[in-house]
């Protein structure tokens, strides 16, 4: 149930026990189910309804008062219909009390330190006041250089008799329709009227780059006077991108409270993020937004691709490496940052589907690492693999096996970043040969001529 709703059923109660002079019961007693905003009352500090306002009000103050708002200050009261008012721009006010509303007039008590205003409980343009209505009065002072500040409220209801005062439990309290009812308030030196942060539109690159962007906020109080030395609450609602550290209270050359923070960025961000920088004091605060940018990113990542040690990138240069079939072949492949941030998620993959093996998968701005491939040499002169036309050693037209070393990165940003390189390797070339003697009875006898020839009679074996 609602607080006014809470509230109804009890009025309820105060009417029926109220209809008539032969009860045959007292009268229930109404407890409290409107509000009450002050120093005393979770409001701000420094301002305080009193005692008749009040039931109970505070006695002692801690503050100093302020005799000097007259003219400044007014009340504005407003009948509670459903929605409840929560400044006074929200209340529609049927009466409001200033220090020229005749001939209700807000005055000031030096002696006893504090204003107050006597109130018929009649509304004003034709406005009527019933028993039961609930109204919320507000009070607050128009700043010197424009808008209001709201001091508290304090929430009412109108009864048909002065006993039924009584029936309103705790510091509540309640008005007889067409009686006299008197605001009384005290306010104190020190409550501020306005926040101010300055200044606005600030960008900032990520915490990388340790950039700061510096806010001042300018507290004044209900006489637009800087306030010097007060303890300004600095806040981020995005802590983990720019954080905010509060600076220390200053005063420049005309006269102006600062209180200034730096915010750092903190985390490396993907695009422009709005960081509300809010500086908070009494019940007031203000707040610019700071733009942390991605910090300028040169993402570049090399690999350099080596068969049995030789790199081997053009296959007409003639330094592949010749290599027997079934032989052991080694690969590394020397990846480099070549940019100005980390990289990471680093992979090595080898377009002929070998192993490829890295000893890390990170590498900072000019780092390197060497990973490493190993299997066993092809017959170029069979097919499923790559081969291209190239020079083997001093042979051209020869078959050279290649495969491709690919390395990807990825930035602080998501950037992502490839390189490629080629190695090469052949089959030593072939020389093939035979040779064949023949001798005739033992006897070689090539040359017809040396005499050496074997002298065979007919019908012999030879």
């Amino acid at each position: 149930m609602s607080r006014f709703a809470r509230f109804a059923a009890a009025l309820v109660l105060l009417v029926v026990a109220c209809t008539g002079d032969n009860l045959t019961q007292p009268p229930a007693v109404i407890q409290a189910a409107f509000d009450i905003s002050d120093g005393a009352h979770n409001g701000i500090g420094g301002f305080f309804w009193l005692t008749p306002t009040v039931k109970k009000s505070q006695k002692t103050f801690a503050g100093t008062f302020d005799p000097n708002l007259l003219g400044s200050v007014f009340i504005d009261v407003c009948k509670v219909n459903g929605t409840t008012p929560q400044t006074p721009d929200e209340c529609a006010a049927i009466r409001t009390f200033s220090a020229s509303s005749q001939p209700e007039i807000i005055r000031v008590d030096l002696g006893a330190e504090n204003y107050s205003v006597t109130w018929q409980s009649t509304g004003q343009n034709g406005t009527t006041i019933n028993v039961g209505d609930v109204l919320r009065a507000f009070a607050y002072v128009m700043l010197p250089a424009g808008g209001y500040r709201t001091l508290g409220f304090v929430d009412l209801i109108a009864v048909a008799r002065q006993r039924d005062i009584r029936q309103i439990a705790g510091d509540f309290s309640a008005f007889v329709v067409s009686s006299p009812f008197v605001f009384k308030f005290r306010v104190e030196e020190g409550v501020a009227g306005s926040i101010v942060v300055d200044p606005p539109g600030q960008m900032i690159l990520d915490g990388t780059t340790g950039e700061t962007a510096d806010y001042t906020a300018t507290v004044t109080d209900l006489h637009g006077n800087a306030m010097v030395g007060v303890d300004v609450d600095w806040t981020s609602d995005k802590p983990t991108v720019a954080d905010v550290a509060p600076g220390t209270d200053a005063t420049d050359g005309l006269g102006v409270a600062r209180t200034t923070a730096s915010s750092v960025g903190k985390n490396p961000v993907a695009a422009d993020t709005d960081v509300n920088v809010t500086a908070s004091f009494q019940d007031l605060s203000d707040s610019e937004i700071l733009v942390v940018k991605p910090t300028p990113e040169n993402p570049a990542i090399d690999i350099e691709k080596y068969t049995n040690g030789v790199d081997a990138d053009d296959p007409n240069a003639g330094d592949a490496p010749q290599i027997a079939p079934g032989s052991t072949v080694t690969w590394t492949y020397v990846v480099t940052n070549t940019g100005d941030v980390d990289l990471f998620n680093i992979a090595v993959i080898d377009d002929q589907g070998v192993a490829v093996t890295c000893p890390q998968a990170t590498l900072t701005p000019g780092e390197l690492m060497i990973c490493t491939a190993s299997g066993l040499a092809e017959n170029l002169t069979t097919t499923g693999f790559t081969t291209v036309p190239g020079l083997c050693g001093s042979d051209p037209n020869s078959l050279l096996y290649e495969n491709m070393g690919d390395v990807t990165g990825e930035s602080p940003s998501g950037t992502v970043v490839q390189d490629v390189d080629p190695s090469h390797y052949c089959n030593p070339p072939e020389n093939p040969a035979i040779d064949v003697e023949k001798a005739t009875n033992g006897v070689d006898a090539d040359d017809a001529n040396s005499g050496d020839a074997p002298q065979i009679a007919p019908g012999d074996v030879v």
